[in-house]
């Protein structure tokens, strides 16, 4: 197999600048909110990927000061690093890319939901959580936009099962 080789030109030798504007960042966030109040939707701050490099454990916490109260991340170390600087019971931390066997322990210590994007991690949630404890989840359909989430078939199924799926979940979102 070939690739095309990129010269070393089309990337350009300017370095690229980041502006640390956590304000605007939150003035942002509070414009999106407020919309989101007109309508009596949820607005939500996603932070992951250290928030393109503006620093996760700055931008949370000034977010939950201004009243954000879920916020959305990739992987579960970033929820729990997110968790410990937003320790309060009231913001919702919510891992996108799921749960792995045997991360569940975790998700119940740091208060962590899961965005779960298959049948079998909303099963083995479900099991875990009815020897531990209810807890919460929330069902990631595939929007078919090459993004994780249950597919058109597992959709079928779950809708058929919905209870046995979640009877020991209280399903946030989906």
């Amino acid at each position: 197999m070939s690739f095309r080789k990129i010269p070393d030109e089309a990337f350009g030798i300017k370095p690229v600048v980041r502006l640390r504007d956590i304000d605007a960042v939150v003035h942002n966030y509070l414009l999106f909110r407020k919309r989101a109040d007109e309508t009596r939707s949820i607005c939500a701050a996603v932070l992951k990927a250290e928030v393109h490099g503006l620093q996760m454990k700055d931008v949370g916490p000034a977010l939950y000061k201004a009243g954000a109260r879920f916020f959305f991340v990739a992987e579960l170390f970033e929820a729990i690093s997110l968790r410990e600087v937003i320790p309060a019971d009231d913001a919702g931390i919510f891992t996108l890319a799921g749960i792995l066997e045997g991360e569940e322990n975790y998700f119940k210590k740091y208060r962590i939901t899961p965005c779960v994007n298959c049948l079998e991690q909303l099963a083995r949630w479900n099991r875990y959580c009815g020897t531990d404890g209810r807890d919460s989840v929330i069902i990631h359909l595939d929007t078919h936009m090459n993004r994780l989430g249950l597919l058109d078939d597992e959709v079928d199924i779950l809708a058929k099962n919905f209870a046995d799926y979640t009877s020991n979940l209280k399903v946030e979102f989906y």
